[in-house]
């Protein structure tokens, strides 16, 4: 009978959905037996979809006598199909009739419509008894981003508090993990207590979870974070307590966080004061201690360097510091998109070359884009946003896999050796060798523009460093210079014929202008690259050295999987390293040693500066009319009301930090190379 009803649905009348329910038992204990309890689990399926797809008669069945009289069970799964707010209020009156605990569709059926107070009664109800109460919690854990947990907040303190004072370590842990995800300010007594207990019972993954709820809600007893930095042997204990000393709120935090930087690392002291810059009193404590020599301009990076300057813009050591780190707003070569707007280079080209640039577009990116060319002859520009050779005899030569992102800076280069051969790279890796050869010379080429008629609409973005070659520089050359400024040096390097940087880009046709562009992408000077290659150098020996891969995993686990992921497991911040070990030594160096240079677009940092003035940097995960959700490294994703603000961007950084591996000592080093390699 309710096969033939299934059949008809959804016009299955009111008897086959009342069937349906009745068909809705409640599961079967282990002790039934597997085969009985998968059957009661199939009609539970069935009975589900029948009444899913008949929401109406559903609840008409559940308001009847004859609904009203089906077993609590029944009743809860029929209650369930019908989904939305309507499922919730249900749920809600039905709770207090189970004898077990909720289970988790039901907790998020409940949790999502808690905003109800019949729903929220619910909730807190099942918050105070224990058998529940890790349910809901997880449950609700999973739902943080999604929810304003406002009404939930006196009853989600009760619980945590209860779960803080258990002598279970994985209670404690739920705990803090709550007490952070939804800035429970009201629980940093209990937290306190038990980081008073750290050189006790409690084990370090409780401590480094307490730790990081109390950084969440930055607060906590400042002098006992910085009694575990000078003391605790473990570094993940360590490490959490100087990012807990970072974030607090506590008025003497920042001048007791620089007075401990002697006591670090130098990667340990660079992390730290870029996070205690994102906030007026950091900032402040950090400019004191360069005029007081107590903080090292070595220990500054241009990230660090930049929130000052927002943070303090009428400073003149902060500006000068912005200059010496070559932070200063640079020059380029602005295409508004319309007709006839272009650089009119009337470049030629003849045998090998190499084009190469750095451009940022605007959305919409399509076969207007162009970075060079003339009509009818030869075409460097996009289809479908991936970056293209064009030629009239041939079309696309040669076609980039990825797709550009509007509003990142990219580097682009295409080559043509002696065989005729077309190559082209984005940010120094090779994309694309042609199947075909053409030995055309070329002439009148402009830069900025595309195939298209000078009357037709023209490149809509910025370029920067544009270098034309006379020779086909090799893979190895790209992707060892792409990162480079050859603007202001004093003799060119062979085969260089023409370079196009700062104010110099020729002949300006239409509204094509040079302006100042305060996010113009950082290379490097002729002495930051020498420093550079002696570090690669340096750590390149190390790497190919030889070293314990068992050891090097443990030091892998720390250090990389709190952002990336390995086979499922790790952080959700950045890319996942399945597979890293085939990319070989150079790019493994690369990724780490310059990840900004070596970043994918997805992964920049998004930068939130809220109406308070502060600074929040991390992984864009959600974007709403109504917030946006920040995931930052060991941390609760953070959910960020559109009124709290004032202005957010991407960043052209990425959020991997810099000197990782000068905070390892060498033997590490080795050792973790020979883990990276063996993946």
């Amino acid at each position: 009978a309710i096969g033939d009803g299934l059949r008809r649905v959804p016009r299955a009348s009111p008897a086959v959905v009342a069937l349906a329910a009745q068909l809705g038992g409640a599961s079967l204990a282990a002790s039934d037996g597997v085969w009985p309890r998968y059957e009661r689990e199939f009609e539970r399926y069935l009975a589900r979809w029948a009444m899913e797809v008949n929401p109406a008669s559903t609840a008409a069945l559940l308001d009847s006598p004859g609904g009203r009289a089906l077993p609590l069970e029944n009743r809860v799964l029929a209650t369930l199909a019908i989904g939305g707010k309507s499922a919730a209020l249900g749920l809600a009156r039905l709770a207090p009739e189970l004898t077990r605990p909720l289970g988790d569709e039901e907790i998020r059926t409940l949790a999502a419509h808690f905003s109800e107070p019949a729903v929220r009664a619910a909730l807190e109800r099942v918050l105070t008894v224990p058998a529940s109460r890790a349910a809901v919690l997880r449950a609700l854990l999973a739902l943080r981003t999604s929810l304003d947990a406002g009404p939930l907040t006196p009853a989600l303190t009760m619980a945590v508090g209860s779960l803080l004072a258990s002598a279970d370590a994985a209670d404690v842990t739920l705990g803090a993990q709550v007490a952070g995800a939804f800035k429970l300010i009201a629980a940093e007594p209990g937290l306190s207590a038990v980081l008073a207990r750290a050189s006790g019972s409690v084990t370090a993954p409780v401590t480094v979870a307490v730790l990081r709820a109390l950084r969440e809600i930055a607060t906590g007893p400042v002098a006992a974070f910085e009694k575990l930095i000078r003391e605790a042997k473990e570094n993940s204990i360590r490490d959490e307590a100087l990012a807990a000393l970072a974030a607090s709120r506590a008025p003497d935090a920042p001048m007791r966080l620089v007075q401990l930087l002697p006591a670090l690392a130098g990667a340990q002291r660079g992390n730290a004061l870029e996070r205690i810059a994102g906030n007026s009193a950091g900032a402040t404590a950090i400019v004191a201690g360069l005029r007081a020599g107590t903080v090292a301009k070595a220990d500054i990076g241009v990230g660090t360097a930049e929130k000052l300057r927002l943070l303090l813009p009428d400073d003149g050591a902060v500006a000068a510091l912005w200059r010496e780190l070559g932070g200063d707003a640079t020059r380029a070569l602005r295409l508004p998109g319309g007709p006839g707007n272009f650089a009119d280079t009337q470049l030629a080209l003849a045998g090998p070359f190499t084009i190469e640039c750095w451009a940022k577009l605007d959305p919409e990116i399509d076969q207007r884009d162009g970075l060079l060319g003339a009509a009818g002859q030869f075409d460097l520009n996009f289809h479908e946003s991936r970056f293209r050779v064009w030629l009239p005899d041939a079309n696309d030569v040669v076609i980039a896999t990825k797709r550009t992102v509007a509003g990142v800076w990219t580097h682009y280069a295409v080559t043509r050796d002696a065989g005729g051969f077309f190559r082209l790279f984005l940010n120094g890796e090779l994309e694309g060798t042609s199947t075909g050869v053409s030995q055309t010379a070329f002439s009148g080429l402009n830069v900025g523009r595309s195939r298209q008629n000078a009357n037709a609409a023209t490149t809509a973005g910025w370029l920067a460093e544009y270098r034309v070659w006379s020779v086909a520089r090799s893979p190895q050359e790209i992707r060892d210079h792409f990162d480079r400024s050859l603007a202001g040096t004093v003799s060119r390097p062979a085969g260089l014929t023409h370079l196009f940087a700062g104010a110099s880009w020729g002949p300006l046709s239409g509204a094509a202008r040079v302006e100042v562009i305060d996010d113009a992408p950082v290379l490097l000077t002729a002495a930051q690259a020498a420093v550079q290659e002696k570090k690669f150098a340096h750590f390149r020996a190390l790497a190919n050295r030889g070293g314990n891969a068992e050891a090097g995993g443990r030091i892998f686990t720390s250090l990389c999987l709190t952002c990336h992921q390995l086979a499922g497991q790790g952080g959700q911040i950045a890319p996942p390293l399945d597979g890293i070990g085939n990319t070989g030594v150079e790019a493994l160096l690369r990724n780490i040693l310059t990840p900004s240079a070596a970043m994918e677009s997805a992964y920049r940092t998004f930068r939130v500066v809220a109406a308070d003035g502060s600074v929040r940097d991390g992984f864009l995960v959600e974007e709403t009319a109504g917030s946006v959700v920040l995931r930052a490294p060991g941390a609760e994703d953070r959910r960020i009301p559109r009124a709290e603000i004032k202005k957010s961007s991407y960043l052209n950084r990425s959020l991997m930090p810099e000197g990782l591996l000068e905070g390892i000592a060498p033997e590490q080093v080795a050792d973790l190379f020979a883990h990276l390699k063996s993946l």
